[in-house]
């Protein structure tokens, strides 16, 4: 883990391209709440403290990548984010905001609009690559909703899959998935890489050229989620997220 006592006084870059560019692309997906509430809750591990922190956009994006052509990068956030945040992401992410209701009458899931995301990439006529989902969020799995069925989806039509999150933020259920037929990628591995306070600490250089990836293949009827689920179930009620 990276000393949580470093700082630096200048941005600096995350790093070149450190894999070829033959390999399968990837799909990015950010849950940017869900993100941004796992990097508030591991700040004080790393102690980082007040309302300075915040998400740098093009380093999410790098470590998301891993290096991989991306073939689409999609952020959803809600409503009440500010358009000076939406901003510094929509260099690298095509932006979609979950309304509250207000022009049409009906309030929006910020997941649910992130899942028809993902759908509709699955359905896209295109070899399979890598589906990316930032998120911790692995709630409703239990009445076959939320991102978890989302994923198995995507593997079932051969795309590999991975889920980047915060330990914090991230539910149990949705980590015995991503390590059971997929890759897990903990962010706070590259806390200072993905992160900033403004005026205070820069995002730090870090390099990707041993971050594991997952791979496209066709779906293993036996390395089913089953198994995961069941051991999710045996820690009792679902994890709220």
């Amino acid at each position: 883990m990276i000393s949580p006592t470093r700082t630096l006084d200048r941005p600096v870059p995350i790093g070149a391209r450190d894999r070829p560019a033959t390999e399968p692309p990837a799909h990015l997906f950010v849950d940017l709440s869900n993100v941004f509430l796992g990097a508030r809750e591991t700040a004080a591990a790393f102690h980082e403290y007040g309302p300075a922190l915040r998400l740098s956009a093009k380093h999410l994006h790098r470590v998301m990548a891993a290096g991989r052509p991306v073939a689409s990068a999609t952020l959803v956030a809600n409503a009440l984010v500010p358009e000076a945040a939406l901003r510094h992401f929509r260099p690298w992410f095509r932006i979609i905001r979950a309304e509250t209701g207000r022009q049409t009458g009906t309030e929006q899931a910020a997941d649910q609009l992130l899942q028809n995301a993902i759908f509709l990439e699955l359905l896209q006529p295109v070899e399979p690559g890598v589906i990316v989902l930032a998120t911790g969020d692995g709630a409703g799995w239990r009445d076959g909703r939320g991102f978890i069925p989302t994923l198995i989806a995507a593997r079932r039509l051969g795309f590999g899959v991975e889920v980047v999150a915060f330990a914090a933020s991230l539910n149990p259920a949705l980590r015995d998935l991503a390590e059971s037929v997929g890759m897990l990628v903990e962010l706070d591995d590259y806390y200072y890489a993905v992160t900033f306070l403004e005026g205070l600490r820069w995002p730090e250089f870090i390099l990707l050229r041993h971050r594991a990836t997952a791979q496209p293949r066709p779906w293993d009827r036996n390395a089913s989620f089953v198994d995961a689920a069941r051991r999710a179930a045996r820690r009792g009620p679902e994890v709220p997220q």
